[in-house]
Parts: C-alpha cells; sequence; structure tokens
C-alpha cells in the first residue's frame, strides 16, 4: 500500500502571464526551488513505505479478535486476584462495621433506659439520706448511754 502524494501546482509557472521577463525569471527561479524542495528524495520515499507499512499492521493486529481476546485474558488474569482480595476485605470491614452498630444501638438502648429510672435513683438516694440520718441517731443515742452510764459510776 503506498501513497503518491502529489506535488503542489504552482500558478506562477506556465501561467502564460503577460508580466516582464524580470518577473516570469524570479519567479520561475523560485518555484524552482520551493519545487526542489517538495520532491521525495529515496530515503524520503522509503520512510513513507516503511511508516504505512507499519500503520497497516497495527490496525490489522488492534482489529484481530483473538489478540483482542488474548489481551482481555491478560487483564482478567492480572485484575480478577486484586479484586477478589478487595472484595474479601470489603466483607470484613462490613462486618466490623455492622459489630460496631450494633455496640452503637445496644450503649443508645442502655443510656435511655438510664434516663427512665430516674424515679428509682431518686427514691435509692432518698433511702440512703435516710439510712445515714438514723445511723447518726443510733450513734447519738449509743454515745449518750455510755455517757449516762459514765456519770451513773462516778457518782
Amino acid at each position: 500500500m503506498s501513497h503518491n502524494y502529489p506535488l503542489p501546482k504552482n500558478p506562477s509557472i506556465g501561467s502564460g502571464s503577460s508580466s516582464s521577463a524580470t518577473t516570469n525569471v524570479s519567479s520561475a527561479v523560485s518555484s524552482c526551488t520551493s519545487a526542489a524542495a517538495l520532491v521525495p528524495s529515496e530515503t524520503d520515499e522509503k520512510c513513507r513505505k516503511a511508516i504505512g507499512r507499519l500503520s497497516e499492521n497495527l490496525y490489522i493486529v488492534g482489529n484481530e479478535p483473538s489478540l483482542a481476546l488474548y489481551c482481555l485474558q491478560e487483564h482478567v488474569r492480572k485484575e480478577v486476584p486484586n479484586m477478589i482480595k478487595q472484595k474479601v476485605d470489603f466483607a470484613t470491614q462490613y462486618r466490623l462495621l455492622q459489630g460496631t452498630c450494633y455496640d452503637c444501638d445496644y450503649s443508645i438502648g442502655a443510656v435511655k433506659s438510664m434516663s427512665k429510672s430516674q424515679e428509682q435513683f431518686s427514691s435509692i438516694q432518698n433511702h440512703l439520706k435516710n439510712a445515714l440520718f438514723l445511723k447518726q441517731q443510733l450513734k447519738y443515742e449509743e454515745n449518750r448511754r455510755k455517757a449516762a452510764v459514765r456519770g451513773t459510776r462516778k457518782k
């Protein structure tokens, strides 16, 4: 598959214009030098052919179904172990998160039940106050008896 690149046409060459001879000569010289620069050399032609073949081969290889399936197989072979590891890690994190959620729910329930037991705590506090008061009274009575017993012995 070879590409033929047409040379650009220069309107000043062979146009048959009626300008002066000096203008025709200078334009002819300039067009010859520019045309010489555009003429492909042997190396340029070989490079174009090689690039054309390479492009065609890349197109064929890129669109080859068996090669595409091989690339797909390689991608799957490389990525599936990572995906399995990520799935296992995700499941582990999910279980940990679920356990933490259960703990939080249990704690919230405990706090709510503590606020409902305000009456019981108030009752316990009142009983403790009464018990301390009674203990102080008993201690006072005991000290008074001991003092009375000492007073009777002194007489």
